[in-house]
C-alpha cells in the first residue's frame, strides 16, 4: 500500500464480496431445486435433462456474481475518489474527498478473510459507495488526516457502555442457531440447581419455580451474557481523535469500527442515563450523524463520563406542569395495581399460589418504572440556546438530553389531545436530519417561546 499523495491506495474490492453477492442471491440457487420438485424426473433421460438445465442455471447465476465482482473497483488518489461498477452498463463516479462527509470501516467476521467493509458517505446519494476492501486500505491513508488523539476509553469505559447497552433479546437472537441445545442444558443446570439443595430450598422451588420458569431464566441469562460479551468486544479499546473540522473515532476488538465525521455533519449530541448508568452516577455522550446511518448505527459512543442528565438552569425553558405527575405514573401505576389485585385473586384461590408469585416477581421492577417515571419528569425540558435547541426527554427506560443545531432541524410538530387543550398542555416532536425518528418531548406547557419555535421556518 502507498500513502504518499497521488497514489492508488485501494483497486479491486476484495473477493470476499462474492460470498457477500452468493448470500444475497440464494434465492435464485432455489429456482433449479424448484425445477426438479416440480418434474420429479422418472427415467434417466429425465434426469439427465432437468440436471442439466439446473446445473446451467447455477453456472449462469455463479457467472454472473463473479463477473460484477470484476467489474467493481475502488480507487483513492489524490484529491478524489473514483467508484466502477456495473456489468453490461458501466458506471463511473468521481467523489471529490471534499464533497465526503464522512467514512467507516467495519471489520467483523470478514476479517478472517482478511476483507473489511469501507463506507463512503457522500453529499450526493448516488455516490454513496459501500463495498468490502482488503486490510490495505484505512481511514488516514485515503483523506491522510490522522488526528490528535484526546482521549483513550480504558476498560472501565468498555464494560460500562457494554452492560448498558446489553439486551438479552438480542443475545438470543445472536445465539439462535444453538439456542435449542445451549437452553436444555441451561434449564436442566438452574433445575438441578434449585432441585438438587436442602429440603427446605427443594420445597420451596418445587412449588414456586416451575420448570419453565427455570428454562425462561436460563433463556434470557444466556442472551444477555452472549449479547454483554458482543457489546464489550464492540465498544473495547476505543479512541477518539480530533482534527481540523473532523472527528475520527476508533473502537473494537473483533467486531471494530473505524469512523471519521465532518463536524458540520454532526446533527446532534446526546446524552443518556439508563438504569445501571444512574445508579454509578454517570452517563453516555453519543454523536448523531449520516455516516453512521449509512452504517446501520444510528449514532455513535463518543464517551462515558461521570454526571447525570439534568436540566438548564434558570427559567427561559419550558418544563411539563405540576398537574403533569400523575400523567408520568399512570401507566405503571395502572399497570402495578392490576398486577396486585390479580395477585391477590390467585393467592386466595389455593389452586393458583405459583401464578401468584410469579406475578409478585413484577412487582419490584413495575415499582422502579413508576420512580423512573417520576425521575423522567424532573429532566424534561425544552430551552432555546445560543447555538441551537436543547431538550430533554426519555425513551423506555433512557433518559435522554440532546444538543440540537438549528441548521440540522427539518420539521417540528406540537400535538395535543383533548385534555391537553384544556389544560394547557402539549406533546413537542423535533425532526433533525440524518434519522426519522424525532426527539420527543412529552407533556411540556405551552409558552410563547415554544410556539415561536414550532412556527419557525426550517426549510
Amino acid at each position: 500500500m502507498k500513502t504518499a499523495e497521488g497514489a492508488e491506495v485501494s483497486r479491486r474490492i476484495h473477493s470476499f464480496t462474492v460470498a457477500v453477492f452468493l448470500y444475497r442471491n440464494a434465492f435464485l440457487l432455489l429456482i433449479p431445486l424448484l425445477q426438479y420438485m416440480i418434474f420429479m424426473p422418472e427415467t434417466l433421460w429425465d434426469m439427465v435433462r432437468s440436471g442439466s438445465s439446473s446445473i446451467i442455471s447455477a453456472a449462469l447465476i455463479i457467472t454472473y456474481i463473479i463477473l460484477k465482482y470484476k467489474s467493481t473497483y475502488l480507487y483513492a488518489d489524490g484529491s478524489k475518489i473514483r467508484y466502477i461498477r456495473g456489468i453490461y452498463f458501466k458506471r463511473s463516479s468521481v467523489i471529490p474527498k471534499r464533497s465526503l462527509n464522512g467514512a467507516a470501516i467495519r471489520r467483523g467476521i470478514a476479517r478472517i478473510f482478511g476483507a473489511e467493509l469501507l463506507t463512503l458517505d457522500a453529499a450526493v446519494v448516488d455516490q454513496t459507495a459501500s463495498e468490502y476492501v482488503g486490510f490495505d486500505c484505512s481511514i488516514a491513508d485515503i483523506f491522510n488526516k490522522e488526528g490528535e488523539i484526546v482521549k483513550k476509553c480504558g476498560l472501565p469505559h468498555s464494560l460500562i457502555a457494554a452492560a448498558d447497552t446489553t439486551s438479552a433479546l438480542s443475545g438470543l437472537l445472536l445465539s439462535i442457531p444453538f439456542i435449542n441445545r445451549s437452553a436444555a442444558v441451561a434449564g436442566d443446570a438452574i433445575s438441578d440447581g434449585f432441585y438438587g439443595g436442602i429440603d427446605f430450598w427443594t420445597g420451596v422451588a418445587s412449588r414456586l419455580l416451575p420448570p419453565a420458569v427455570a428454562y425462561i431464566s436460563a433463556f434470557f441469562a444466556a442472551g444477555y451474557l452472549i449479547a454483554f460479551i458482543y457489546e464489550l468486544l464492540k465498544h473495547i479499546n476505543g479512541e477518539i481523535r480530533l482534527g481540523d473540522g473532523f472527528i475520527r473515532i476508533r473502537r473494537g476488538f473483533i467486531w471494530s469500527l473505524e469512523l471519521l465525521l465532518r463536524e458540520d455533519e454532526i446533527s446532534a449530541c446526546t446524552s443518556e442515563q439508563g438504569l445501571l448508568c444512574m445508579i454509578l452516577g454517570i452517563k453516555k455522550l453519543f454523536l448523531l450523524s449520516g455516516t453512521g446511518k449509512k452504517t446501520k448505527s444510528g449514532r455513535e459512543l463518543l464517551s462515558v463520563c461521570k454526571g447525570a442528565v439534568s436540566p438548564p438552569a434558570g427559567e427561559g425553558c419550558a418544563r411539563p406542569s405540576r398537574s403533569s405527575v400523575f400523567s408520568f405514573m399512570l401507566l405503571p401505576l395502572a399497570l402495578l395495581f392490576a398486577v396486585v389485585c390479580s395477585a391477590f385473586y390467585f393467592w386466595l384461590n389455593k389452586m393458583y399460589i405459583p401464578l401468584a408469585i410469579i406475578q409478585c416477581i413484577a412487582i419490584p421492577y413495575l415499582l422502579i418504572w413508576t420512580l423512573f417515571r417520576i425521575a423522567a419528569r424532573e429532566r424534561t425540558y425544552f430551552a432555546l440556546t445560543s447555538s441551537g435547541v436543547s431538550l430533554g426527554t426519555y425513551r423506555g427506560l433512557r433518559i435522554i438530553s440532546a444538543e440540537l443545531c438549528l441548521d440540522a432541524i427539518t420539521r417540528t410538530e406540537l400535538r395535543q389531545n383533548p385534555l391537553q387543550r384544556l389544560n394547557g398542555g402539549c406533546n413537542l416532536r423535533v425532526y433533525v436530519r440524518n434519522t426519522s425518528r424525532p426527539f420527543k418531548v412529552k407533556r411540556l406547557k405551552i409558552d410563547d417561546e415554544l410556539l415561536n419555535f414550532t412556527r419557525r421556518d426550517f426549510s
